[in-house]
C-alpha cells in the first residue's frame, strides 16, 4: 500500500489531509469546532470563483457529519461534500467529489480551498489543495477546462 502523502502526489487517489481546528476549540470531543465548520459551510456563498451558481442543499446534519449537495449554474451537475468527525483522527476528514466525468474542471477544490480559507482566519489549520500538492488532480482538470470551454471561461480560479 501507498501512503497518504504518495496518494496525493501521484494519483492513487484524491486523498485530502484532515482539517484540524484550533486548540482552543477541540474541546466537547471536537463538537464545538464541527459546529463552527457547520456554521461557515451554511454561510457559503454560492457563485465565487464562478462555481456553484445553482446553489447547495444541506442534505445529512448530525453532531459530527455534514453531508452537502453543490450544483453547477446551466447543467445542474451535483457534487458530494461530506465533513465527518472521529473518534480516529484529530479533526474533521473530508470528501468531496463530482458524481458525473471524469474531472470536475477543479471546481471541487476551489469550493474546498474557499471553505478552508474562511476556517483559517478562525485558526484551523488546513492545506489548500495545489497544484504542487495534487498534480494529478490540477493536471486533468486544465486539460479538460482547455478542452471545453472558449478562452474566456477556462480561469475558474
Amino acid at each position: 500500500d501507498f501512503l497518504p502523502s504518495d496518494r496525493t502526489q501521484y494519483g492513487v487517489d484524491f486523498f485530502i489531509p484532515t482539517w484540524k481546528p484550533p486548540p482552543t476549540t477541540a474541546t466537547d470531543d471536537g463538537k464545538e469546532a464541527f459546529q463552527t465548520l457547520k456554521d461557515v459551510v451554511k454561510s457559503y456563498k454560492a457563485g465565487q470563483g464562478g462555481i456553484d451558481g445553482g446553489g447547495f442543499a444541506v442534505m445529512k446534519e448530525t453532531d459530527n457529519y455534514l453531508y452537502v449537495q453543490f450544483e453547477s449554474l446551466k447543467k445542474g451537475y451535483i457534487d458530494d461534500v461530506e465533513f465527518a468527525l472521529t473518534k480516529d483522527t484529530e479533526g474533521i476528514q473530508v470528501r468531496s467529489g463530482s458524481r458525473v466525468g471524469y474531472t470536475d474542471f477543479g471546481v471541487n477544490a476551489i469550493r474546498l480551498n474557499y471553505l478552508a480559507s474562511q476556517l483559517r482566519e478562525k485558526g484551523w489549520s488546513i492545506d489548500e489543495i495545489t497544484e504542487k500538492s495534487h498534480r494529478d488532480y490540477w493536471t486533468a482538470s486544465d486539460e479538460a477546462r482547455e478542452a471545453t470551454f472558449d478562452a474566456s471561461r477556462r480561469e475558474l480560479k
